[in-house]
């Protein structure tokens, strides 16, 4: 009977209306670039850091005279400063003591200091014992897990340099 289709022709046509129906690739507009809006603020950082370095190395490349090297020293001193602020007042740190103990290799002091007046900043300083001081030291900056410089993880790495022979200041961090 004409006009029929076999099996085979039927279930091949779902194939062929999907290659019908896709747009030919002439008909799609050129020259439109799609951006990824999500990296928009990261490359456009990057790129400003980019042009900077490209402008900071040309001037470092240019500096061969020691006078010129400690020009550059202090202007870059005195640009960072005033970017920052200045330094802030200096103020009394009124630190305690508030408790401490030992353990094989290392002793805990836990202290509370002022970084302003009424702020309020735990640590603790891992102290190793069984050596002499003076101490190299080592100023432990915790990240940001939940219970601070109590994270295991972060016990274990100021326990070991200290039985290492460190002087390990660990304060929380604010927030």
């Amino acid at each position: 009977m004409p006009g029929l289709m076999t099996r085979r022709q039927f279930f091949s046509l779902p194939a062929v209306l999907a290659i019908a129906g896709r747009p030919n690739p002439q008909n799609v507009f050129s020259g439109v670039a799609y951006r990824h809006y999500s990296r928009c603020l990261p490359d456009f950082l990057r790129d400003l850091a980019a042009a900077s370095y490209r402008r900071r190395n040309a001037v470092i490349t240019k500096l061969t005279a020691p006078d010129a090297v400690h020009a550059r020293q202090r202007w870059v001193r005195e640009t960072f400063w005033k970017l920052v602020g200045g330094l802030p007042e200096r103020t009394p740190l009124n630190q305690r003591a508030v408790g401490s103990f030992e353990r094989r290799g290392y002793r805990v002091e836990k202290i509370l200091y002022e970084t302003r007046p009424d702020f309020h900043v735990p640590a603790n300083l891992y102290i190793p014992t069984g050596r002499h001081p003076p101490y190299p030291g080592v100023l432990f900056q915790m990240g940001h897990s939940p219970n601070g410089k109590a994270w295991p993880t972060y016990q274990r790495c100021c326990q070991g340099l200290a039985c290492l022979g460190f002087l390990v200041l660990a304060f929380d961090p604010m927030g």
